[in-house]
């Protein structure tokens, strides 16, 4: 047995591999805890346990920084045995007595009832979260003031993720405002409101959640990644000897079999054959289809010997239609042994130690590799090429003189991020996926998925897509866990915003999305990639999403479809400000369709909203510890839609509670942007008006001041601590009558603490289709 000493000092908790671990600075008189001893690593702890125990000058920060990093674990702590550590705020779900234990300073704060509990639901029904969470520890990974569950069907307010689909929440609603009855039995762990709303302020990103469960039953860990199997690991049923299934962003490795094995890749080459070009190649040079390269057999491209072809457009078929004939132009166009050593030199670069390639299609059977390396490259290209993928991912694709469409099956899959398939007789079907998949209603993760000598590459694709859904969930990474656990670090608050102009997508640019763009808005932001790489990215909608609602016959009057809302959000956008004068040209009905659609996306509207107390409120979001607000106000009207108390609408700089709705929003936030639809359109200088509201928004606590509606790019401004951009311009929009109207500027702001680090100005030029294209830094 081992023998650790526990005391009312109580300091440290952890389970390691199923034991109860209790640390403890002891200054008087302490009893003993008998454990078992179960490995080396728990003898470790004990010992370094044992050696501060003894040493009474040690003080409690310095055990805990100079222990090792505890790692989470799943397994009960029973009320007889659960003691708060004082280094830390504690939430502590006890579903055996049906209660929640707030603790801070190992002090025990509040104390609610579950209200959706055995004892409150009628007839013995319990709620299923009961019987699915783990006993173990958690942390707070995201809070959501407003959360709408897709699986209920019902909205959860104030709602506290710690594990996968499990949160903490008031009583959930439906669309519309009504209340669920007593036998729903879908959600999370129910507060009443009051108590929802009170946990919500108080707990913090990496509060510790502490379980006590009926289900002991714990989940199994894949590896030390952030993955957990739901039923115990069972594999999903793969024709392939060897795939890889991994996680883009984090690099974690979530199942993998034949993971050494060396096969021919086929088309798959074709990715590497894509990056090369980019790398060694002038795009915009114009090659030679050569009659060796047009004789190449091949099942796509129908290239034409002596056919001229833009380097970069090359690219369409190489990658949509799988073309042996592009491969060999592009490869013959800069020397074609060159080209075949520079493929290998950066496949080498990029880690793939195993790989090789021998031509640039993907025909030979000397382009080997494993899913290991292959893994490599889609990291790569996921991080640093992001142009490839999205070529993948289109149905088709236009260039002067051709369409191009993706024979790739894959495609249809709406998770589908792109990717490439192959197929030869040596290396049967291939394949490299790209998936963002929610693995909860509050986590999407991005994957790759590859298999290599599979017999139907399509069927052991949707497999793994299908055990992935069901069978595996997240939980905090292990690492940024065991941070937060012991090391306490002091966080840099620090993040990354992006602003743009406006954005319009009906009339001229919904008939160039027809013809020009294949019908498909996503392809409006093609040629930006960067828009989801900050913390946060903002825009102003102008106008509403909507097929509702009557044209009220204004001068220009805009809605626009409700697949345009969907490519916004697919470009990254976060927020958009509905406060313009555009909101409300198909009236009332349009409008609160609009803000319907918005809930059942990730995408949130600020500057309006189903009724004032609603659109009053900012939205913010909480990123590295910060608060980050945003608000809206439109100085243009329309005045007939002003929100009114139990009526949508939109919030007007001339309201007489201004500053109030400002100051109000700076106190609940570390950092507040306002966004404002005002000033004179086409003039590229500001007015007094936009200035005296500008200073006064800043004056009531405003960090950054965001202007629209001028349609072109005005000057900016430092006033005191904030910073004013008057007029970003247009961001997408058919005002193709002037230079000034066809461009916009994006604004790149870094925050760190409270305060704005650095301000990025970038030119945005439109092309002829509408799209956001050239982007040139500006002083």
């Amino acid at each position: 047995m081992v023998k650790v000493f526990k005391s009312t000092a109580f300091v440290s908790l952890a389970i390691i591999s199923g034991i109860v671990l209790a640390a403890v600075l002891a200054r008087g008189a302490s009893e003993i805890w008998d454990l078992p001893a179960r490995n080396a690593e728990t003898e470790e702890y004990v010992s370094a346990l044992k050696k501060y125990l003894a040493e009474e000058n040690k003080t409690i920060d310095l055990l805990v920084k100079s222990l090792p990093l505890w790692k989470p674990a799943f397994g009960d702590i029973p009320a007889e045995t659960f003691q708060p550590n004082i280094a830390e705020k504690i939430i502590r779900l006890d579903f055996k007595q049906n209660k929640l234990e707030v603790y801070e300073k190992s002090e025990l704060l509040k104390s609610f009832t579950i209200i959706n509990s055995i004892h409150s639901l009628p007839a013995g029904r319990r709620a299923d979260i009961f019987e699915k969470v783990p006993a173990g520890e958690y942390r707070v990974l995201q809070k959501k003031e407003e959360h709408f569950s897709h699986e209920a069907g019902v909205y959860l307010p104030l709602a506290i993720q710690f594990l996968g689909d499990f949160s903490i929440h008031g009583v959930p609603f439906y669309h519309g405002g009504s209340e669920i009855n007593n036998n729903f039995n879908k959600d999370g762990v129910r507060l009443n409101q009051e108590d929802a709303k009170w946990l919500f302020d108080w707990s913090e990103l990496g509060t510790l959640v502490s379980v006590s469960s009926t289900n002991d039953n714990p989940p199994k860990m894949i590896g030390t990644s952030s993955y957990f199997f739901k039923n115990g690991g069972r594999s999903p049923a793969v024709s392939a000897p060897s795939y890889l299934v991994g996680d883009l962003d984090s690099g974690e490795i979530i199942m993998e079999k034949g993971n050494t094995e060396r096969f021919p890749i086929a088309s798959v080459t074709k990715l590497i054959t894509a990056l090369t070009s980019i790398k060694i190649l002038n795009q915009n040079d114009i090659a030679t289809v050569s009659a060796r390269a047009a004789n190449t057999p091949s099942s796509g491209g129908h290239l034409k010997a002596e056919q001229k072809i833009a380097v970069f457009d090359l690219l369409y078929p190489l990658l949509l239609e799988s073309s042996n004939d592009a491969a060999e132009v592009l490869a013959e166009h800069g020397g074609h042994e060159y080209f075949i050593n520079q493929m290998n030199e950066i496949a080498k670069n990029i880690g793939m130690e195993n790989t090789h390639f021998g031509d640039p299609s993907g025909l030979s059977s000397e382009n080997k590799s494993t899913v290991t390396d292959l893994f490599k490259l889609a990291k790569y290209l996921k991080d640093y090429e992001k142009s490839i993928l999205e070529i993948t991912r289109q149905e088709k694709a236009s260039t002067v003189s051709s369409v191009w469409k993706n024979i790739n099956k894959l495609v249809q899959i709406k998770e589908y991020m792109g990717g490439k398939s192959g197929y030869t007789d040596a290396a049967q079907k291939t394949g490299i996926a790209f998936f963002a998949l929610p693995f909860s209603e509050f986590d999407n993760r991005q994957i790759a998925i590859i298999v290599l000598h599979s017999a139907d590459r399509v069927t052991d694709t949707n497999a793994i897509l299908k055990y992935l859904k069901n069978e595996i969930f997240t939980a905090v990474n292990l690492k940024n866990l065991s941070e937060f656990r012991m090391e306490k670090p002091e966080f840099i608050n620090r993040a990354d915003l992006v602003l743009t102009g406006d954005l319009m997508l009906d009339r001229g640019v919904e008939a160039s999305v027809n013809k020009n763009l294949e019908n498909n808005f996503n392809r409006l932001f093609e040629k930006i990639s960067w828009l989801g790489d900050a913390d946060i990215t903002f825009g102003n909608l102008e106008g509403p999403v909507s097929d509702q609602g009557k044209n009220l016959g204004n001068l220009y009057s805009f809605r626009m479809a409700p697949e345009a809302l969907e490519a916004v959000k697919t470009a990254g956008f976060d927020v958009l400000s509905v406060a313009n004068n555009h909101i409300g040209d198909w009236g009332l009905a349009a409008l609160e369709d609009t803000l319907r659609r918005f809930s059942d996306t990730s995408v949130l509207p600020t500057g309006g909203g189903e009724n004032k107390e609603v659109a009053r409120k900012p939205v913010i979001f909480e990123k590295n510890r910060l608060k980050i607000g945003f608000l809206g106000f439109s100085d243009v009207g329309p005045t007939g839609f002003a929100v009114q108390d139990k009526r949508a609408g939109i919030l007007l700089a001339s309201d007489p509670d201004f500053e109030k709705i400002i100051r109000t929003a700076a106190e609940q936030t570390d950092f507040l942007v306002v966004s404002f639809h005002w000033g004179e359109e086409y003039k590229k200088k500001h007015n007094a008006r936009q200035e005296e509201l500008a200073h006064a928004a800043i004056d009531a606590g405003a960090k950054l001041i965001i202007g629209h509606h001028p349609h072109v790019v005005q000057d900016t401004e430092k006033y005191k601590d904030g910073f004013i951009a008057y007029s970003l311009g247009n961001f997408v929009f058919d005002q193709k009558f002037s230079k000034d109207t066809m461009q916009g500027l994006v604004l790149k702001i870094k925050i760190k603490g409270k305060e704005i680090e650095k301000i990025t100005k970038n030119l945005v030029s439109l092309n002829s289709f509408f799209q956001p294209d050239k982007v040139v830094e500006i002083k």
